[in-house]
């Protein structure tokens, strides 16, 4: 019993020291820390080479652990993990199923240091393999106020970072849920926020999966993953959302890329021996592409080989290879194309250029840039023209140094820019050399983006040199052939040095122009000698000359607001301007001031001196005497309305923000827009806003022209100083005498052109925009747009926009007008329109008319140059200017038109015609045109002895047929000045002589008049009898003929012919038939088309009259040269001579042949030029012959000429006219006359002046086309019957 006791005892003993034991270790975990780190060394990281040591561990395990001065390090030392303190929970619930887990987890000061590893440098993580298969889950990761050391050498750099999150295992690794992290980088200042995601860490793995957060305020996303075994393999997704690219100014990325925002989103695959990367940015609301760079590389033990290289941005496309070796350097060859420098900023003017680029980057050993040497080589397709652009040349970067080693060549068009020297970044100093060949302006321009260029071209040499910041210049430049608006120079030379451009500025300029042309002015040479002295320019010497005139001025520019003027002298278009003393010209804190200044200009003197603030006046007085109004107008190269000699005094002064202005004009001798009087007299004043006109005079001799009085409000601002103010009120009255009306033209439509001279008087009230006016005036010589009067008078008012008149009456050479009512116009002082009329308001005006000439109306039709008769007009204008409605009638008696193609006027005109509502309607229109009784025009014999004899011969004398031509038909005039046609016009035997008698007979027609701005004139008209006298032109086209604006006038009519049309000119006279068209379009010459078969006549040919046998003729419309096909026999020397010609009647084809081919082709030809036969023997002399030749000449035109001057005969021959010239000349000389009785029947007689030949008398009788019978009789009694027939050969 006793023995049980004591078991018992002993066990309660041991359960209670292990009992307390373990509470112990539960309860002060901290008595066992070097226990639990060598447990962790040896059982998680024995084989990672990995150490942990604790500095002190307290709390107890049930509740809260406290841990501090945690290490973790690397045995190769290149990662040390160091936390100050850290607090954890054990989560029991896990742990009592055997897993590792931390209800919760704080490091709090976190450094995490890492430097250049030592041996081969490898990381090993197996220890989070292991902590994964412990299944270590931590619920809340939470990392406060900790830090990142990166060592590379002797340079540093540092990140702060916290997170928070979960951890557990997953598989070999270890998980990171991110609820929250930050990453800042003190280097840059670039912070990265997580706010989403998963990281996960193995032995030789880490990942990363829709990892979300912002990086610098910008929205990210990232995955990927990488592997750390034998080789290294990476792939990685990064975008970067919604990048503001207006911040990154400096680089002009928003213009560049013409976009706001936009999304970058980066691939990138790498392992140990090769990688892709691929960045592609678009625009964050379009997702369009905006750039795109892809590139691979091969890499072998630290070289990278970079090829298939691509980068496409702005259109412009980048290709190419390189290699990048570590510490080593960078070596890069691109091609270039279509590159558009404008779209990188770098340019004006799109380039489109292509081309290579070789850039090698040498590196440190840390991979830092040392130095750059780029290679360039690009131009466009544009050479020898002025958009050819080339940019080639070295570019070195060392050591803070940028330099142009064998200087960098920019083309441009046909110029060139090279540019030596270097750039110190380090000591912010330069010493750059610009050389400037054969270089146009423009071009040069278009390119660096300066608008308003002049034109030359330039060359030259500019250094610059010193601090960057405050850089000094020197140089020269010479500028050929320049030119600028109304400015040509022939050249500028210059050259200058200037010291510190920017701060002290000391230095000099000096320039030389050649010949120069501004305006109407010749300079021959001009010169400026500039020194810079600080804020102080000195004008030593501003100088041009031409001839006689000249220009000096010296002087100072003082802070550039201070001018002042020592000495100015000119001699300009022969005025003389000089100042007597020095003045100033300032500018400073929106104020100028002037003067006080004295000038001598010619004979007068001005004398001035005037203060403006904010571009308003506000004290100073101003004086002229004498001064010449017409030299200023020379001096200054601009007309002027007046011309005299002025007088003026004014002063101003300003008095609590109020203006006051008084000052009077006197202007003596002048001429006003072409109106001469002896004394403009002009005295005003100014009070606050309303200007009060005292007096305004205009004298000629002793007769005041105009007299105006009266004051008006202005605004007062420097935008419309002294202008009328709308709603200002005012009030004038006038009294005129003879006052020239020209000078209202400034007030009036353009298109009035109003001249004339008025007397009268007007009173004018109410405001500027709304006035009332009374007025009575009469008027002498008026002329109104194209329409002149000898006298009108009128009187009436002006009131709400509508000009009344009460009595207008109008006298005109030819009658009388008279009208009443009221025009829609604004004559306000500050109008609503300028053209014054009011096209929607009302219209109402009545007139009406007795005269004999519509002069009011034929100056507006070009071909119309007059119309007579006895008129009368009714005429009603209702509606508005912009649509006027007319009512009235028209009623003509014994009228007449005379019409520019006419050569007599149209006569015997009577109409009556109804104008309603713009649609003029013609009721009755009649006319007569018969041949006038001056004319010998006609072909029949009986009928011009008729009419010769008055008809007292052959018959009565033919009488004309009244009232032979009709119009009826509508004019709508809706459009006044552009009416629309439609008239008919018919006529019966109808007398037509067109202007030189071209055309000329009498017609039957049948016409349509139509149309608007295009008037066409077509139809029918079938000739009676007609003659056409035109000339044949031969070989010219009509061409294109450009006519003035208004009326086109075309013709298209056709003429069916049966007979009588005779075709006289030079070439041929012959009765013919057929079908003939006449066209015309505008100012262009008549064309002709048509086929004309001649009946019989004459054609002209070397210097013979040929009889036409058989003929036929077609026109083409596009040459006056018509085509022949014509059989006709000459007598020569007593022989037949059979004649074809063919071809265009200017270049025709002549086939000669005997009637009995006796003679050979030599001989006829020697029959046509000679009109006879020469034999071999020359003794005869060349004077006979050519006595022979003349006297043929002479028959030839006596016998054209006077068969067409006479009214009887139509055949007139001349036989044997060289006994004339040569006496000894064996020839008989006779004259033979004949005309055609009728259409069948001839007559004719031949008087000999011979002894050896009779006189005969002879009939012919046509029986049909080609056979007739001949009879003649001689004085000796002898009858002859011939027959004669006509046949083709």
């Amino acid at each position: 019993m006793k023995r049980r006791h004591k078991a018992l005892l002993i066990l309660t003993l041991v359960l209670a020291l292990l009992s307390g034991s373990v509470i112990y270790i539960v309860l002060a975990p901290g008595r066992w820390t070097r226990e639990i780190v060598q447990y962790i060394n040896q059982s998680l990281m024995s084989d990672s080479g990995w150490n942990l040591s604790i500095g002190n561990l307290e709390g107890q395990l049930i509740s809260d652990i406290h841990i501090e001065n945690v290490y973790l390090r690397n045995t190769d030392g290149s990662l040390v993990f160091f936390c100050e303190t850290s607090d954890l929970n054990l989560d029991f619930t896990q742990i009592i199923t055997g897993n590792w887990a931390l209800s919760n987890l704080v490091l709090d000061n976190v450094l995490i240091t890492l430097k250049d590893a030592e041996g081969n440098g490898e990381l090993n993580m197996e220890f989070m393999e292991k902590l994964a298969h412990n299944d270590l889950k931590v619920k809340s990761l939470s990392v406060l106020r900790s830090s990142i050391l990166v060592k590379e050498g002797t340079n540093e750099r540092l990140y702060s970072f916290e997170a928070s999150g979960r951890l557990q295992p997953d598989g070999e690794t270890v998980s990171f849920h991110v609820s929250h992290a930050m990453f800042h980088d003190f280097q840059t200042d670039n912070q990265l926020n997580l706010e989403d995601g998963e990281l996960k860490l193995g032995a030789s793995f880490v990942s990363a999966s829709n990892v979300l957060g912002d990086l610098n305020g910008y929205q990210i996303s990232l995955n990927g993953d990488a592997q750390f075994a034998h080789e290294t393999n990476l792939a990685m997704e990064l975008s970067v959302h919604n990048i503001d690219l207006t911040e990154f100014k400096s680089w002009q990325l928003a213009d560049i890329l013409h976009a706001q925002n936009a999304d970058l989103h980066l691939d990138i695959e790498f392992d140990i021996t090769q990688a892709y990367v691929e960045a592609r940015l678009e625009e964050s609301a379009t997702s369009t592409l905006i750039a795109n760079i892809e590139t691979h590389f091969e890499i072998d033990h630290g070289d990278y080989r970079l090829f298939d290289s691509v980068i496409d941005i702005n259109e412009a496309h980048f290709s190419g290879s390189g290699s990048w070796k570590e510490a080593s350097g960078i070596s890069l060859d691109l091609y270039v194309s279509n590159l558009d420098l404008a779209e990188f900023g770098l340019s004006a003017k799109n380039t489109n250029i292509q081309g290579t680029t070789k850039v090698d980057l040498a590196l440190t050993d840390a991979n830092d840039l040392s130095g750059l040497t780029a290679k360039i080589a690009l131009q466009n397709d544009n050479f020898g023209s002025t958009e050819f652009l080339a940019v080639s040349g070295k570019i070195d970067y060392s050591e803070g140094t940028i330099s142009f080693p064998d200087s960098l060549t920019i083309n441009m068009g046909l110029g060139t820019l090279q540019a030596k020297g270097e750039i110190d970044l380090e000591r912010q100093k330069m010493d750059l050399i610009f050389v400037l060949q054969e270089t146009a302006l423009p071009v040069f321009a278009s390119f660096v983006g300066l608008e308003g260029s002049p034109d030359g071209v330039a060359y030259g040499t500019v250094e610059l040199f010193g601090f960057i910041d405050d850089p000094s210049i020197k140089g020269n430049l010479t500028v050929r052939k320049a030119s600028y608006k109304d400015i040509e120079v022939s050249s500028i030379k210059s050259s200058f040095m200037i010291n510190s451009i920017f701060k002290t500025r000391h230095g000099s300029l000096v320039a030389e122009a050649g010949n120069t042309i501004f305006r109407n002015v010749n300079v021959d040479r001009a010169s400026l000698n500039l020194y810079f002295m600080g804020d102080t320019i000195l004008i030593a010497n501003a100088d041009a000359k031409s001839g006689d005139e000249f220009l000096r001025l010296s002087g100072k520019i003082m802070e550039f607001q201070l001018l002042e003027v020592d000495q100015i002298q000119s001699s300009l278009q022969g005025q003389f301007v000089s100042s007597l003393e020095p003045f100033f010209v300032s500018h400073k804190d929106n104020q100028l001031k002037i003067g006080p200044a004295r000038l001598k200009i010619n004979e007068g003197s001005l004398e001035t001196e005037l203060e403006f603030k904010e571009g308003l006046l506000k004290e100073g007085q101003f004086s002229a005497i004498n001064i010449d109004l017409e030299g200023i107008s020379k001096l200054f190269n601009q007309p002027l309305p007046i011309t005299g000699s002025a007088f003026a005094e004014f002063t101003a002064s300003t008095a609590r923000e109020q203006l006051s202005i008084e000052g009077s004009v006197q202007i003596r001798d002048g001429i006003w827009e072409g109106f001469a009087f002896d004394d403009l007299l002009f005295t005003a004043t100014l009070e606050g806003d309303q200007v009060t006109v005292k007096q305004m005079q205009l004298r000629r001799g002793q007769d005041i022209a105009l007299d105006i009085s009266g004051f008006y409000t202005v605004e007062t601002g420097a935008d419309q100083f002294l202008a009328a103010k709308s709603d200002g009120i005012l009030s004038f009255s006038s009294s005129f005498r003879e006052f020239d009306l020209k000078l209202l033209s400034p007030y009036l439509p353009e298109w009035w052109a109003l001249e004339g001279e008025a007397t009268g008087s007007f009173a004018m009230s109410g405001t500027s925009k709304s006035s009332e006016i009374g007025f009575s005036f009469s008027i002498t010589d008026l002329r109104f747009s194209l329409i002149q009067a000898e006298h009108i008078s009128a009187s009436g008012r002006y009131i709400d926009h509508r000009l009344y008149f009460d009595d207008f009456v109008g006298l005109t050479a030819a009658g009388e007008y008279t009208g009443e009512g009221y025009l829609p116009v604004d004559f306000g002082l500050v109008p609503e329109d300028e053209d014054r009329w009011i096209e929607s308001d009302p219209i109402a005006m009545r007139f009406t008319s007795r005269t004999s000439s519509m002069d009011f109306l034929s100056p507006y039709f070009a071909d119309i140059d007059s119309i007579t008769g006895d008129i009368e007009i009714a005429l009603q204008i209702e509606g508005t200017p912009g649509k006027p409605v007319r009512n009235g009638s028209i009623d003509i008696a014994h009228g007449k038109v005379y019409y520019a193609l006419l050569d007599i006027p149209i006569s015997g005109i009577n109409v009556s015609a109804l104008l309603k509502e713009n649609m003029l309607i013609v009721d009755r229109f009649t006319a007569t045109s018969n041949i006038p009784d001056d004319t010998n025009w006609g072909q029949d014999l009986l009928s011009n002895l008729a009419k010769v004899s008055g008809g007292r011969l052959f018959g009565k004398k033919r009488e004309g047929v009244r009232d032979n031509l009709r119009i009826t038909g509508t004019m709508d005039m809706t459009h006044f000045f552009s009416p629309n046609l439609a008239f008919l016009i018919d006529g019966s035997d109808v007398y037509v002589r067109t202007l030189l008698g071209e055309i000329e007979g009498t017609v039957d027609m049948h016409l349509s008049v139509t149309g608007k701005d295009t008037v066409t004139i077509s139809g029918e008209i079938v000739p009676t009898e007609a003659v056409l006298r035109m000339e044949f032109t031969g070989g010219e086209d009509y061409g294109e003929v450009f006519t003035e604006d208004g009326t086109v006038f075309n013709y298209r009519i056709n003429f069916p012919i049966n007979d009588k049309l005779f075709v006289q000119n030079s070439q041929i006279d012959a009765e013919v038939s057929g079908y003939m068209s006449i066209q015309k379009t505008g100012n262009e010459p008549y064309r002709y088309a048509g086929e004309l078969d001649v009946i019989e006549g004459k054609f002209y040919y070397y210097s013979d009259v040929f009889n036409i046998e058989e003929g036929h003729l077609a026109f083409d419309p596009t040459e006056l040269n018509p085509r022949l096909d014509i059989k006709a026999t000459t007598d020569i020397a007593g022989e037949q001579i059979l004649v074809s010609l063919t071809g265009e009647l200017d270049d025709p084809v002549l086939v000669l042949e005997h009637s009995e081919n006796f003679f050979s082709q030599e001989d006829l030809l020697q029959l046509l030029t000679l009109q006879r036969r020469f034999d071999d023997d020359i003794t005869r002399g060349i004077g006979r012959q050519s006595a022979f030749l003349f006297g043929r000449f002479l028959e030839n035109e006596l016998e054209k000429n006077l068969a067409r001057s006479n009214p009887l005969f139509d055949e007139f021959d001349i036989e044997g006219s060289s006994i004339l010239i040569d006496p000894t000349e064996e020839s008989d000389l006779a004259v033979k006359v004949g005309t055609r009785l009728t259409s069948s029947l001839s007559l004719s007689y031949k008087r000999s002046f011979s002894l050896a030949q009779p006189n005969q008398l002879g009939v012919e009788y046509r029986l049909n086309r080609n056979v007739s019978l001949v009879v003649t009789y001689d004085e000796d009694g002898q009858v002859h019957l011939k027959y004669r027939r006509k046949y083709r050969f």
